[in-house]
């Protein structure tokens, strides 16, 4: 899609290693990973759903707020007269 100034929006997802970091991220939440014993105190299993999920969240607001450039919301030579 081309934009007001003419350069083309690229989604996100649509970047190769986007879609695959998530992919791999969304896989590892999967709790099938034969993980067995305690890590700091807790179950093993828990403590790796809980690292995945910080590291999704992570990537998801390092993809947002890095690659994710919305042409909408430009705001050079505008003014709030």
């Amino acid at each position: 899609m081309k934009t007001k100034t003419g350069s083309s929006f690229v989604d996100p997802i649509r970047k190769p290693w986007v879609s695959a970091g998530l992919l791999a991220l969304f896989f590892m939440l999967l709790p099938i990973w034969p993980v067995e014993g305690n890590w700091w105190g807790i179950p093993a299993w828990s403590a790796l759903a809980l690292l995945v999920s910080l590291l999704t969240s992570v990537f998801t607001a390092f993809v947002i707020l890095v690659v994710w450039q919305d042409p909408d919301e430009s705001t050079e030579g505008k003014t709030d007269a």
